[in-house]
Order: C-alpha cells, then sequence, then structure tokens
C-alpha cells in the first residue's frame, strides 16, 4: 500500500481543543497520493480549503499534540471540515506523520511554558527526519534585526545603517544621519519603534503608544486611526540627557517584554504618498522549480498594519513618480529577490518557502530593505481592517489582496510538493 505523503504546517494556539469534537483518526490508506498542508487554525483556513478543493490533506498541530512512535503518528491535530455548508474545526485523535512541516507559528507573545512546550514538540519532529519549509536556523537570521543587518551589509545590498543601541551609538547616528528609528531587536508588529530627530538645539521624540498611556504631561497626544489601539505620542525640545531618560522610561513601562534589547537604525528620509510614509511589502517565494520569483506586492500607508497603517495597490506609486514608476518597482523586486537568495544555504539544505520583504525609497528613489518576515500575514488575517483603506477602493484593494494570497498558497503548495520530489 502506498505510503500517504502529508505536508504540515506547524501551528500553534492558545485555544481550548477540548472544545472541538472528536474525530476518532485518520488513516493512511484513507488518503493515498494526497498531500496535506498544515495552516494556522482559522487564520489559515484558506489553506485548508484549496487543499480540499486540490484533493490535499491538511491538518493543524497544536503545542498540546504528541508525537507517536509505536504507531508512527501524531495524536490531536486539528482539520477543518465542511458539514452542511457550515466550515467546523474537528480534532482528530490520530494523523499519519507529515512528510513536511511549514511552521507558521506565532509564539513571540505566548507563555514561556508554551513555547518551551512547542520548541519540544519541533525538535521530537526533527528527530523523525521530517524536513521543514522554513528552515528553523534562517528564521532565526532574519527575525532578529542586528543578524539581518549584519547579513543585509556582508552581501553590499541597500539597507540602513544598524547598531547595538546605546549613548554612544545613538549619538553617533544621529549626528551622521539627523534623524534614527530606535527598535526592540525582537520586535514585531511595529510595537516599540521609536523615533529620534536632531534639531538645530534640542530633539524630538515620536512612539506609539497604547491609548490608555496619557501619563507624560508634556507628551503631544495624536489619535492614529479608529481601529488602531495605540496613539502617537510627541515629545519636543529635548536636551540630550531628557532624551535619553525618556526613551528608557517609555522602555521600562510599556516595551519591556523585549528585555532591553534594542537597536538604534539609520532613519531613512522615504517619499511620501498623499502626505503619509508608505513602504512596500513584496512577497517572494521558491516555486515548484525550486526558482525564487516574486509572487506579490502592495503598499503599506502611514505603518504597520496594527498601527493604524492601511493597505493600498502599487499602482498608486505612479502618482509620485509618473512614468518612472515601474523602475522603481523593479529596483525593489530586485533588491527582494537579492535578499532572498543571499540569506540561504541552498548547500545544506537551508532554503525559504517565502518571505516578506519590507522596502522604503529614499527622496532621490533608492529602494532600501528594512527587514523581512519568514511568516508574512495574509490578508484573511488584516479583513477587520478593510474600513481603514481610504481613499481607495476597498473593494477592488481586497480583491487583489485574495488573488495574491491564492497565488502564494498556490506556490507554497508547489515548492511543498518540489521537496517531496527531490
Amino acid at each position: 500500500m502506498k505510503r500517504a505523503t502529508v505536508i504540515a504546517v506547524l501551528f500553534l494556539s492558545n485555544y481550548l481543543y477540548a472544545s472541538y469534537q472528536d474525530i476518532e483518526r485518520i488513516e493512511s490508506e484513507d488518503f493515498r497520493n494526497i498531500i496535506g498542508v498544515l495552516a494556522a487554525r482559522e487564520s489559515r483556513s484558506d489553506l485548508h480549503l484549496l487543499a480540499k478543493e486540490s484533493n490535499l490533506l491538511v491538518y493543524n498541530i497544536h503545542h498540546t499534540s504528541t508525537v507517536d512512535l509505536l504507531n508512527q503518528s501524531l495524536r490531536d491535530v486539528y482539520i477543518l471540515r465542511q458539514e452542511s455548508g457550515k466550515i467546523k474545526w474537528k480534532r482528530v485523535k490520530q494523523a499519519p506523520m507529515p512528510d513536511i512541516i511549514y511552521d507558521y507559528s506565532f509564539l513571540k507573545n505566548k507563555k514561556r511554558s508554551v513555547r518551551k512546550q512547542a520548541q519540544l514538540l519541533k525538535r521530537r519532529l526533527r528527530r523523525q527526519g521530517i524536513p521543514f519549509v522554513n528552515h528553523p536556523s534562517l528564521v532565526t537570521k532574519v527575525s532578529s534585526k542586528r543578524s539581518f543587518a549584519a547579513a543585509m551589509h556582508q552581501e553590499g545590498l541597500n539597507h540602513p545603517e544598524t547598531k547595538d543601541f546605546s549613548p554612544k551609538n545613538l549619538a553617533y547616528l544621529l549626528n551622521k544621519f539627523g534623524r534614527v528609528f530606535i527598535k526592540p531587536n525582537y520586535g514585531s508588529g511595529g510595537k516599540g519603534i521609536m523615533i529620534v530627530e536632531k534639531g538645530v538645539t534640542s530633539y524630538k521624540l515620536t512612539v506609539n503608544l497604547p491609548k490608555e498611556a496619557e501619563l507624560f504631561k508634556d507628551g503631544i497626544y495624536e489619535p492614529i486611526s479608529d481601529v488602531s489601539t495605540y496613539m502617537r505620542v510627541r515629545f519636543e525640545d529635548l536636551d540630550t540627557i531628557e532624551m535619553f531618560d525618556l526613551i528608557q522610561t517609555i522602555i521600562d513601562l510599556y516595551f519591556d517584554q523585549y528585555h532591553h534589547d534594542y537597536t538604534v537604525q539609520q532613519g531613512i528620509s522615504g517619499i511620501c504618498l498623499r502626505g503619509k510614509s508608505f513602504d512596500l511589502r513584496v512577497t517572494t517565494q521558491r516555486d515548484g522549480s525550486n526558482e525564487i520569483k516574486v509572487t506579490g506586492a502592495f503598499l503599506r500607508v502611514g505603518g504597520n498594519i496594527s498601527q493604524g497603517g492601511y493597505f493600498a495597490p502599487i499602482s498608486l506609486i505612479s502618482e509620485l513618480v509618473g512614468e518612472d514608476a515601474e523602475n522603481l518597482l523593479q529596483s525593489a523586486f530586485q533588491l527582494a529577490l537579492a535578499a532572498h537568495s543571499s540569506l540561504e544555504e541552498p548547500s545544506h539544505g537551508k532554503t525559504f518557502a517565502e518571505l516578506g520583504c519590507d522596502i522604503v525609497f529614499d527622496q532621490e528613489g533608492k529602494a532600501f530593505i528594512i527587514e523581512t518576515n519568514a511568516k508574512p500575514g495574509y490578508i484573511n488575517i488584516f479583513d477587520q481592517h478593510e474600513r481603514q483603506l481610504f481613499g481607495a477602493d476597498h473593494a477592488t484593494i481586497v480583491k487583489q489582496l485574495r488573488a495574491m494570497d491564492d497565488t502564494r498558497n498556490r506556490t507554497l503548495l508547489d515548492y511543498s510538493l518540489y521537496l517531496k520530489a527531490s
């Protein structure tokens, strides 16, 4: 009997799995010649549904799932079922062992005990010789802003100058560039980022803080958007000591989860769109031929989506540069592809299935890659932000972004099939 082929996306969640109705087990013989792709629970139901259309199996591995060595299977995994026109999640007591694991887990904000349990499960799966679509060591490489900066500079790719956060390095970069970003080394979602600008005799500091954080009487508070839980706070006319003390106070009060592991980075004075700063998110992926290609791109205007920014189509760049828009975009795409390639170690089997590359343009139109994300978000995660798409056709933009999701999912599946066959 031909062994079933299962590709899994490792997903970790704090859902109570006891609330799901059990299915006794999935037998290998039920899924001949079927490839399953694991995805994050509700947020990645798109992968489950696509797999079903393609006659493939999908199941989610939770941090409470266990490896059954005796039966060469996994216990307590989750599948998406369609019953009577409704989508329901089911807990499977036993399922065949996966051949490929796509790790799409998010552990940064989980309890330490959950992270440890998840890491232990990953090690047990790797001991079975199951390859991960995104190699774990590469994920670590891009999640650290310090490591990523070193990799980009080593390859000579355009990336802002980045140093460890300290009074000396802050002063050095401010004197050199006049504007810097202070970022948590392992931060995400734009949280904990501060902007410092040097004036003639004083400094200005800007940071997004939770709306309830109105503790600074000298701060100028500005709303970001109706749906954002953050408020932009600006401090002006600071001397050197006031500036550094304020930075430390903000870190201690609101961003201590990053354990004071911060970097300071050259601030790119980028071109603006409709009066707002923007960056370009470029998705690069390996396809079924093992080639790296661009599979999607869109603008994020006004900052990270979770911090009040909004999506916009790349066609709006033509408002800024007219006929040069295509050249501007192509330079960004080439930079993203070069970054993807330079981060990998193909000779050791270390590759990325996909990367989300964040790129900005300086006043001369030169592209700089700011960071990459090994687990970039999908539009269905951000559906609740549709109403932030002011100044554009909401329905058209969401349709475009969902089409990109579909392309990304199909490309991910094609690459997984390539890995299985190679």
